[in-house]
């Protein structure tokens, strides 16, 4: 299994110097990296709340293949958080 390495950010500092090169760029990024977060939070969250992958994919009206990448990337990402906290 590949190893995600999480960077922590200044998230504020970068989407202000977007937004003084482009606002509406900046805009635009903070609204899909919103979606891609929630959706992958979503995804996440049913999984562990005992839903498969193709009901995931019937309620977020995404496709199947979709739906098991987002479960998948969402619960490597909370492991590896488990890990940096000491907490896996």
């Amino acid at each position: 299994m590949a190893t995600v390495v999480l960077h922590p950010v200044d998230d504020d500092a970068l989407v202000a110097g977007m937004a003084a090169a482009d606002p509406e760029a900046a805009a635009a990024f903070v609204r899909r990296f919103r979606s891609r977060v929630y959706g992958l939070a979503r995804s996440m969250l049913a999984a562990i709340g005992g839903r498969t992958a193709l009901e995931v994919s019937d309620a977020e009206g995404i496709p199947l293949g979709t739906a098991k990448t987002r479960i998948r990337t969402a619960l490597q990402r909370l492991r590896v958080s488990l890990a940096t906290e000491g907490l896996a």
